[in-house]
């Protein structure tokens, strides 16, 4: 059985690094996504066990990087939120404290 799943996980990621280095930072993240998915597949098809090294060590550092932009884009699309005790508060503490 020819192995087809690391040159399109090859394909995807490649995708992905352009549109990480083009700031697509959605899309660099759904790439990096699939092309892990095809890597994984086709590490368990590999059968030369040098290949496979090589492999992994390469996706440990795809994953690293999607781990970083998921972190990212989550931090983007959370609102912001104002801590208890804000600006609201000070000022009533600093009105109480004038008397």
């Amino acid at each position: 059985m020819d192995n087809k799943f690391i040159p399109q996980a090859i394909a995807l990621v490649t995708q992905a690094i352009q549109e990480d280095t083009n700031k697509n930072y959605e899309a660099a993240f759904k790439l990096y996504k699939q092309s892990l998915e095809h890597f994984m597949i086709g590490v368990k098809y590999e059968k030369n066990p040098t290949s496979k090294e090589i492999i992994m060590k390469r996706v440990e550092g795809y994953m690293s990087r999607a781990e970083q932009l998921r972190e990212m884009l989550e931090g983007a699309s959370k609102p912001k939120v104002v801590p208890a005790g804000g600006v609201a508060e000070k000022e009533k503490d600093d009105e109480e404290n004038e008397d």
